[in-house]
């Protein structure tokens, strides 16, 4: 069932991050952003807070895996763009409120599509930076 036109992937891609931020609220996390986007620099799909950990969440939805697992998506290229948009969304924190973290965290949602529904997979801390906050 594999969509067939732009307009269909958009919607699974945004029925994917739609179930992915449930999830996270029903985790008892705060979304504190969605598609913040700072242009070729880099997009952030949502920013996730609970107690003291920030997660920059990127979610990758396909309609089958028959090319690989949505989670193999993420490229070297691709984190690198996130670390740069959750740099940028970092820096425009005010001071207040980077107090009340003691984590950042890079997660990735893979979502598949199947008969039945779709099979969401979170990998909590997927990648990570080397860059001092």
């Amino acid at each position: 069932m594999e969509p067939h036109d732009h307009q269909e992937r958009i919607e699974l891609g945004q029925l994917g991050e739609d179930r992915a931020v449930a999830l996270y609220q029903d985790w008892g996390y705060e979304i504190v952003a969605r598609n913040d986007n700072f242009h070729r620099l880099g997009e952030l799909d949502f920013v996730a807070r609970r107690e003291g950990v920030l997660a920059f969440v990127e979610v990758r939805t396909r309609a089958t895996d028959s090319g690989g697992h949505p989670l193999e998506s993420v490229t070297a290229q691709k984190r690198a763009k996130i670390i740069r948009a959750a740099v940028l969304f970092w820096d425009q924190l005010p001071d207040a409120r980077r107090q009340k973290i003691d984590e950042l965290r890079f997660d990735v949602v893979g979502v598949v599509q199947r008969p039945f529904g779709l099979v969401i997979t979170p990998i909590f801390g997927a990648f990570e930076t080397d860059r001092v906050w």
